[in-house]
């Protein structure tokens, strides 16, 4: 069943109108009925009052003439289709007025009954689609901003948690080398404590000559001077800032290794280095100390919990440049990681000590190396055991 059209003609003719209304006559399956105004605040008044399906506007109006006629129009913010009638024969004028928001338009005189009709309804039917598009981009701009919004509070997340781990990571890190310095400074206290004993000794029988004080006192800086060293690198890891600094890999690691070696001389863990001169990686240092303790404490306790022989308890650190890129590898041979398990290694949670592993140390270091520094970090199995490559 065809609806009626309702016009609203904004027309200061009565001919016209009357000539419109003739025209529309004669198509006899057009239902319509129209209402003519003359002024634009007439029409406002009745848009107001009243609804219609389309308003057909003649340009050339006592008031206002050409474009400013529409635009005068588009001030009044109706939501209703425009058809454009206007006697003058300039259609870049109503090719303007389509591009300022107007459906369609016709030339006086140029038109039948028909093509008529077919503005109208084209007018109406393109209007209704820039309504649903309208209300489609509205939806797409909000959904658009929601996802915004979700993925900058997912990132952040993300973000916050990376540095959660990290901070626990670290925090691991750093209970594992306060009882390795613990152990480490036994040696040196005990010694002390024996030079000041043989000082003490010497003294009570008159056996304190001038070249043993010296002596005695000697060695006492050398071990106070080992102890302080030892207390300046653990402060030096922990040292805050987050500027990328070049810094040269063999001392990085000859500083890293002194807050652990004890634990490797306690585990019967040997260290070989293998050094290029020179090599220099630019990053964050401490960040790439953390993950490059966290690799070496695996590899010691690897090494421990598979009971691997004397023989073949060493843990290799080799530092080189290749294609212009920082290169620094761990390699053990405690016979390496599970296959199953090599793709699963730098998942977070993922853990192959069992009860004693967090399962977050790998995947810190390689967000730290991958993310934060923009590196690389990789692990294969070689022929005994496994091998992580550190690339900047």
């Amino acid at each position: 069943m065809q609806l009626k059209v309702n016009i609203l003609l904004i027309e200061d003719n009565t001919t016209d109108m009357k000539l419109l209304v003739t025209i529309l006559n004669t198509v006899d399956s057009f239902l319509y009925s129209i209402t003519q105004v003359k002024s634009l605040e007439e029409a406002r008044q009745t848009l107001v009052d009243q609804e219609f399906s389309i308003v057909i506007m003649d340009l050339g109006l006592v008031t206002t003439t050409g474009i400013e006629t529409y635009r005068a129009f588009k001030t009044f913010r109706f939501k209703i289709p425009v058809l454009i009638v206007t006697g003058l024969n300039d259609p870049a004028i109503c090719l303007q007025a389509i591009n300022e928001g107007a459906q369609d338009y016709l030339v006086k005189g140029e038109f039948d009954g028909n093509s008529v009709v077919q503005a109208i309804r084209y007018s109406i039917a393109r209007h209704q689609i820039e309504d649903k598009l309208r209300e489609s981009n509205k939806e797409l701009r909000r959904l658009k901003n929601n996802l915004e919004r979700q993925v900058a509070n997912t990132v952040k997340m993300m973000l916050d948690k990376d540095s959660m781990l990290i901070s626990q990571s670290q925090q691991v890190l750093t209970g594992e080398m306060m009882s390795g310095i613990a152990n480490q400074w036994k040696q040196p206290l005990n010694s002390l404590s024996m030079i000041i004993q043989t000082i003490k000794d010497a003294y009570d029988f008159d056996e304190l000559t001038h070249q043993k004080m010296d002596e005695k006192t000697g060695l006492s800086l050398e071990l106070i001077s080992y102890l302080s060293r030892t207390i300046d690198d653990f402060r030096e890891y922990f040292q805050p800032g987050k500027q990328i600094q070049i810094f040269e890999l063999s001392t990085m690691v000859e500083k890293a290794v002194s807050l652990i070696e004890y634990s490797f001389e306690n585990d019967m863990v040997r260290l070989e280095f293998e050094f290029e001169e020179a090599c220099t990686a630019t990053g964050y240092p401490n960040e790439y100390s953390q993950v490059f303790l966290n690799i070496m404490n695996n590899a010691r306790e690897v090494v421990v919990e598979r009971n691997v022989p004397e023989a073949d308890r060493i843990v290799k650190v080799k530092v080189f440049e290749e294609n212009g890129r920082s290169i620094l590898t761990v390699e053990d041979r405690a016979g390496g990681i599970a296959p199953e398990e090599l793709n699963k290694i730098f998942e977070p949670y993922f853990t192959t000590k069992k009860s004693k592993g967090t399962g977050v140390g790998l995947y810190i270091s390689k967000t730290i190396i991958e993310k934060n520094m923009g590196g690389r970090l990789t692990v294969s199995n070689t022929d005994c055991g496994a091998i992580f490559r550190i690339e900047l």
